[in-house]
Formats: C-alpha cells, sequence, structure tokens
C-alpha cells in the first residue's frame, strides 16, 4: 500500500476517533475496520491534537477519505443529489472544454494545435523548446568554429 495513503488512513483514523458517537454509527463497521487495519502504525500526524481540524494541515489524500465518507455516509439524500449534480456539471464544462480545445475541426489547424498545446506545456511546467531554423544552426556552428578559437 502506498506510504501517502496510510498516513492519509492514520489521519482518518484519529479524526473518527474525536467524531461523536451517532456519527461513527453510521460508518459501515467494515470500512472503519479497513482504516484501522490499513494505516500506518509508525506514522504520528502533526495535524490532529486538541486543536480545531479547520486549522490543521491534513494530506489531500485525507480529505478525499473524508469527503467520501461524508458523501457515502454522513450526508442526506438531498445534500448527496446536489453533490452529484455539481459533480455532473463540473464533469461536463470540464469535457466541453476539452472538446473546444481537441475538437477534429481545430485538430489540423497548426496554429491552433501549437497554441493548445504551448498552453498545456505552461500548464504542467515543462520547458518549452525552440525549433530553431536549419540555416540558423548551421551559421550558428561556423561560428563556433571561427570565434571560439
Amino acid at each position: 500500500m502506498n506510504g501517502q495513503y496510510a498516513e492519509a488512513l492514520t489521519e482518518v483514523d484519529m479524526i473518527l476517533k474525536i467524531m461523536p458517537e451517532d456519527i461513527i454509527k453510521k460508518i459501515p463497521s467494515s470500512f472503519y475496520s479497513y482504516i484501522s487495519n490499513n494505516k500506518s502504525s509508525s506514522f504520528q500526524s502533526k495535524a490532529i491534537d486538541d486543536i480545531f481540524i479547520k486549522e490543521n494541515e491534513l494530506i489531500d489524500e485525507t480529505k478525499d477519505i473524508l469527503s467520501l465518507i461524508y458523501r457515502a455516509y454522513l450526508c442526506d439524500e438531498e445534500t448527496k443529489n446536489k453533490l452529484e449534480k455539481q459533480d455532473y456539471l463540473e464533469l461536463q464544462q470540464y469535457n466541453e472544454e476539452l472538446n473546444r480545445k481537441y475538437s477534429a475541426e481545430n485538430l489540423f489547424k497548426k496554429d491552433t494545435l501549437r497554441a493548445n498545446i504551448n498552453e498545456d506545456i505552461k500548464e504542467i511546467g515543462l520547458i518549452e523548446l525552440e525549433n530553431e531554423k536549419w540555416y540558423k544552426k548551421i551559421l550558428n556552428k561556423i561560428k563556433k568554429l571561427f570565434f571560439n578559437k
């Protein structure tokens, strides 16, 4: 199991231990035992002491697991439906953005494709390579031969 995930399960277990008993009863015992069995035994979270959880820095996976628990077991049907609609709208918006960026109409337009690739490179944080013209490469090599001696 991933170490980060096991640490997140440790934080979730610590949070669940300070929760009221009526909330813990809503979580299936099999899921709770999964958390207990797969948590890290060596990890000590600095986030959960006697301080409120909002003020602590939790691992991202911890937040994900807590949101899963909330959605699956703790929230009411109205809230669950509202969250599902919100997720659906966000996914639809993301798919529309992808379709707009990489549509079949724009796929073979060189400038649009290059702009999309450059935008993606900037988002990811990769270094953009410049394409040097062939005659500039030759000129630079000739300059190096004569002027670097």
